[in-house]
């Protein structure tokens, strides 16, 4: 399978593939049209191994990190929330985000991006969450700002 046919089977775009294999996202340009200019068979193999090795995207609730960035942008712009970061683990997504909205707004907009998601999620108070040092630890080492988006 080529490089290109195996990328859009994972679900990515030439930007995250790049982000997940180490190259700017020019290189991989580069290394998918053949005119990588170090152009070495073990570095094709290195990036093919690194996307096959990735879970297949394509289950339910699945999609790129750039669908998922857009979505909460949409959604979240609504509502009262300063940031959030999250972390898929299993079937479920965990966020924790910094907010002043009520606690039955805030089940309302965790049941709106479960349904938009496709997926179970949990939200858990910045607030609340930073008191618990170790599982914040361990939450933040892992976890991605999702909102707002970096610009930049």
């Amino acid at each position: 399978m080529d490089l290109k046919t195996l990328r859009k089977k994972k679900g990515l775009t030439q930007t995250e593939a790049a982000d997940i294999v180490g190259l700017s996202r020019r290189g991989y340009q580069n290394l998918e049209m053949g005119t990588y200019k170090k152009n070495d068979s073990k570095t094709m193999q290195y990036v093919l191994g690194r996307l096959e090795e990735l879970p297949n995207p394509k289950k339910r609730g699945s999609m790129s990190l750039n669908s998922l960035s857009r979505a909460i942008e949409d959604l979240f712009r609504g509502y009262d929330v300063s940031f959030a970061y999250f972390l898929k683990e299993k079937d479920m997504y965990r966020f924790v985000i910094d907010t002043k909205m009520e606690e039955l707004d805030l089940l309302g907009l965790e049941e709106e991006l479960s349904i938009v998601l496709g997926n179970e999620v949990s939200f858990i108070r910045f607030s609340s969450f930073i008191e618990e040092k170790e599982e914040a630890a361990r939450f933040f080492l892992k976890a991605r700002r999702i909102f707002p988006p970096y610009s930049g």
